[in-house]
Order: C-alpha cells, then structure tokens, then sequence
C-alpha cells in the first residue's frame, strides 16, 4: 500500500480537543487494557504535561481529511546507548471507523520527518495485541532483549 496517497495531517494538541482525546484514551485502554487502570484524573494530568511540557511529550491529533481519526503520544527520552532522544509512542490509538486504511503506517512512517533530530523510535504492545505486534514488527521494529521492569512507587 502506498501510505504516501492517504490524505492525513496532524495537529498538536489544544485544550478545546480535550473531550475528544479523553473519549479516545478510555476507548484504548478498554480495547486493549494495559492492567493499569486509567482514569479521568491521569489523562487530565497527561494533557496538562503536554500544554506545559512539548520538550518532553506531546499529544498529536491524527486526521483523515478532515475527521479527526486518532492520536498518538510521544514521549522524548535521552538514549546514552544511542546518543540523542528517542521517540516513544507511549500510546498510539486510530478510531475502529478508520483502521485498516494505513493511517497508522503512515503517522510511524512520518516521524522521522515530523521529528528529524529523533535517534530512534521506541514502543510497547501488549502481549494480546497479536495484529499491532506484526503490525509494527512490518515497520521495522524489532522485539528487544531487555526485560521492562516497573514499580509503581518510586519510594517503595
């Protein structure tokens, strides 16, 4: 499929879209839930970050034509390993009407335009998430030897 031919923009995130990203947040964490929950207060908290703090993350809206089809958040690390920032999309979400169209292929395939100072990409997939995995494996991701480790708490 050529994703070039497939008419989407972006926009950043601005505080009138907030009903529409927060209806999509719940709608991702419902299709594919990561066993943290999510609630109204940690997306408030998120797009207050992102206003505040576009050096360190950012909400991006994703159009088709005029539609608004879905969002990605990309979170700004620096990599030592890699010598520069690596772009993590901690969430990546296209509404069910518009899937299957490439839109998501397109939006990874654009970062690197969108961000050219970028030194790589990172990502997660849940273990169920069977179609994005192969999805983003076709894109050139690539599973990684490291283990991801979380606490919940940094004082525990």
């Amino acid at each position: 499929m050529n994703y070039n031919s497939i008419n989407i923009s972006y926009a950043a995130y601005k505080e009138e879209f907030q009903p529409d990203v927060e209806e999509m947040i719940f709608t991702l964490y419902k299709e594919d839930p990561t066993g943290m929950p999510i609630d109204e207060n940690k997306i408030k908290a998120t797009l207050c970050q992102c206003l505040k703090h576009s050096e360190k993350i950012r909400l991006i809206l994703i159009y088709l034509g005029d539609k608004l089809a879905g969002y990605a958040i990309i979170v700004f690390f620096w990599s030592n390993e890699c010598g520069g920032d690596i772009l993590c999309i901690d969430e990546l979400f296209i509404k069910e009407d518009f899937r299957n169209r490439g839109i998501g292929s397109r939006f990874i395939s654009d970062l690197p335009k969108l961000f050219p100072e970028a030194a790589g990409l990172s990502l997660e997939v849940t273990p169920s998430n069977k179609r994005a995995g192969m999805l983003y494996e076709r894109l050139g991701f690539r599973r990684e030897e490291n283990i991801r480790m979380f606490r919940s708490s940094i004082t525990e």
